[in-house]
């Protein structure tokens, strides 16, 4: 997609809601109850995993597999509407679920921007899934022509933090006291990592 094109002129049936990559394939949030219980059995049991980084993993926040099904219906209006794409993270070849990754837009729409969140269970970590994800993902993003992506992570968060740079994203610096973290009632320090439109096209 060049410059020229509208940005997000794509029709909605154009947009792929499924991309395969060699070890993980990435897939439109389903909205069925069935998952979110799916989704929500794998939350619980990474709740610690999970919650020094992600405050929707708070037991307050996500509470039942009702949530999830309520925000894989609100995730599926945004994507109708093109504000942000979430995605679930399955190991190739099998219907067993990783995580998820998700594509926010930021900023207005004519910046250009979209923001890229992440997280794994735990006995996913450390085999390469994310980064294969990241991959899949940007490529999609830029697809739709958007110009500049963004990682935020939280400066204590190494893991996320290699995927980014391993990623090839580059590291702009610290959003000091960036995020108001809910469980610890502090604010902590963001890492800001960047891609360009120019960078992947290399």
């Amino acid at each position: 997609m060049g410059l020229s094109k509208k940005f997000n002129e794509d029709k909605m049936s154009d947009i792929p809601t499924k991309l395969e990559g060699s070890k993980i394939y990435i897939q439109k949030l389903p909205v069925t109850f069935e998952f979110a219980k799916q989704l929500f059995d794998i939350v619980e049991v990474n709740r610690n995993h999970i919650l020094p980084w992600l405050d929707w993993a708070l037991p307050e926040v996500t509470a039942k597999a009702e949530d999830e099904y309520n925000f894989a219906l609100f995730a599926d209006e945004d994507w109708q509407a093109q504000k942000r794409f979430e995605f679930a993270i399955f190991k190739q070849g099998t219907t067993e679920l990783l995580g998820g990754i998700c594509l926010m837009r930021r900023n207005n729409k004519r910046d250009r921007v979209a923001e890229i969140g992440y997280w794994l269970k735990k006995e996913a970590t450390g085999h390469g899934y994310m980064l294969e994800a990241v991959s899949l993902l940007e490529k999609f993003a830029y697809g739709l022509g958007y110009e500049r992506l963004v990682i935020r992570n939280d400066v204590d968060n190494i893991p996320s933090k290699k995927v980014a740079e391993k990623a090839g994203f580059t590291f702009e610096g610290i959003e000091r006291h960036g995020h108001y973290d809910q469980q610890n009632d502090k604010f902590v320090d963001i890492n800001v990592f960047s891609k360009l439109r120019d960078e992947i096209e290399k």
